[in-house]
């Protein structure tokens, strides 16, 4: 489905909600208190896809994704803003993926 945005500048973004519980440690549910929630609780998906024309558009270096694993949810918010190149106060280009440089 997303190769058919490869000639567009596209950015697709998938984020859950929470997080689940699905037998790990007997424990069948979500929303656990932080102290004893296992990490498939705590760890949600957070997937990003750039189409090219996007990458080339930012002119982005994919090697500094690779460099990092995981990010926060602290970086939905600012990656939206720069994908669409939105400025606010609110807005901070660390947290925005879609910038050459950034950090946890």
């Amino acid at each position: 489905m997303l190769k058919s945005f490869n000639n567009t500048a596209s950015l697709f973004m998938y984020i859950s909600d929470h997080g689940e519980s699905l037998g790990e440690y007997g424990m069948y549910l979500h929303g656990a208190p932080i102290s004893i929630a296992p990490n498939e609780q705590k760890e949600i998906p957070f997937l990003v896809w750039m189409s090219p024309k996007f990458i080339q558009r930012k002119n982005l270096d994919l090697d500094i994704f690779l460099k990092q694993s995981s990010y926060s949810q602290r970086y939905i918010f600012h990656t939206v803003m720069g994908g669409f190149d939105m400025k606010s106060d609110i807005y901070y280009m660390k947290f925005d993926l879609t910038k050459h440089k950034f950090s946890e």
